[in-house]
């Protein structure tokens, strides 16, 4: 490996990190990993990607756990970004703790929702 986004994932994580404790639903989870993979990909790439935040979707039942369009992954800054590099590990481990939070969410609805409720 030649190159490591480590510090990026560091300055992204705390951020990423309160939105999902935050999460009140699975929508607030796949919001918060989508924006936090496109500032991960806008910054590694240095601005050289054109995509949304829908072709970034959260697979939380998935082995991987998410997938990225082909609009992403066919782009050439994407490519020379991913290569060589642990850009698709951090990835992954977003995906892996937005996955866990997902899942949490969907097991615990109930409680959570009277919780939220006693807190209004």
């Amino acid at each position: 490996m030649t190159h490591s986004y480590s510090a990026l994932e560091n300055e992204l994580r705390h951020r990423f990190r309160n939105d999902l404790n935050h999460a009140g639903e699975s929508h607030d989870v796949e919001n918060a990993f989508a924006f936090t993979v496109r500032t991960l990909l806008v910054r590694a790439t240095e601005d050289g990607l054109r995509f949304t935040d829908n072709d970034i979707r959260l697979l939380p039942k998935g082995p991987v756990h998410y997938q990225l369009a082909e609009v992403i992954t066919s782009a050439a800054a994407f490519q020379a970004a991913s290569a060589d590099s642990d850009l698709l590990v951090i990835i992954g481990r977003f995906a892996e703790e937005a996955s866990h939070r997902y899942k949490s969410l969907h097991e615990h609805a109930d409680k959570i929702r009277a919780r939220e409720h006693k807190e209004h």
